[in-house]
């Protein structure tokens, strides 16, 4: 499994530190964890200089992570906050860097054993539906507290020692929100927002997330990571509203790229991830 990280700073000395060692930097040691070992991850290193880009950070990660299964940022905490839209489609992590440290090696090195040790945690939750289901959920349109509350957990705890512990108690709370319809007899469950409406993650792929005009470079990354996960881009979630025996779905909903646009009445609407829907 190829593991794209990622250096966001303008510190010379990291990234200079970061060209030079690349994936040297992932100890040995942590490489041979069975967690770790067991998912195979293979590490690319990359740096983003914001000061120096030509681009934007979510360019930056799309040619570099064409291959990769995962990735990641560890981000200067300098630039944590311009950077901050990321964290929907990367794991990132957070490392302060002091300009009088003498062993940049260290720091950088144990920010990177956090990091790797919970994306392969991670990784084994993303490799169950119950709980990728969960995690997967559009962001702007599925409201919910439990929705912010997992944006900021990935925002800026997900180096923290705690992370999966509340990150796997959140995720039991968002599946509690699952129910059957309440009209028919049908087993089948469905995540249920605040504003009663039903989630079903799909299993037909007859559409895919779009590209191009209007959308942007982040609708195009959102599309294809969730959390530094690479997600499929030809699944969605079936959305809409009982009506008696029936469904149907209209009002007011965000896209991925932030435009609120109004929806006819209709059966259900086809909504990704990243909410590009249709």
């Amino acid at each position: 499994m190829r593991v794209t990280v990622v250096l966001v700073s303008d510190d010379q000395n990291a990234c200079d530190l970061f060209n030079k060692h690349q994936e040297a930097l992932i100890p040995q040691s942590l490489r041979k964890h069975e967690r770790v070992r067991d998912w195979g991850f293979e590490f690319v290193m990359s740096v983003f200089n914001p000061t120096r880009a030509t681009v934007q950070i979510q360019d930056h990660v799309l040619r570099v992570s064409k291959k990769s299964d995962i990735v990641a940022l560890l981000v200067d905490t300098a630039w944590q906050a311009k950077i901050s839209h990321a964290t929907i489609s990367c794991f990132v992590g957070h490392v302060d860097f002091n300009p009088h440290a003498t062993n940049y090696k260290n720091l950088i090195q144990a920010k990177l054993t956090k990091l790797v040790r919970h994306l392969a945690l991670l990784a084994t939750l993303m490799s169950k539906a119950g709980s990728r289901n969960a995690l997967l959920l559009p962001l702007r349109n599925f409201i919910a507290d439990e929705i912010d509350e997992l944006q900021e957990i990935f925002r800026a705890r997900a180096l923290d020692s705690d992370f999966l512990i509340d990150l796997e108690l959140l995720i039991a709370r968002i599946n509690a929100r699952k129910r059957p319809r309440r009209r028919i007899n049908d087993e089948k469950t469905y995540f249920i927002d605040d504003q009663e409406r039903l989630f079903d993650y799909g299993m037909e792929r007859h559409s895919k997330v779009a590209t191009g005009e209007p959308h942007n470079s982040l609708c195009v990354l959102n599309g294809h990571f969730r959390f530094g996960w690479r997600i499929p881009t030809d699944q969605h979630y079936n959305v809409t509203k009982e009506a008696g025996v029936f469904t149907k779905i209209s009002g007011m909903f965000l896209d991925c790229h932030d435009v609120l646009a109004e929806v006819k009445e209709r059966s259900h609407l086809n909504m990704f991830p990243n909410d590009y829907y249709g």
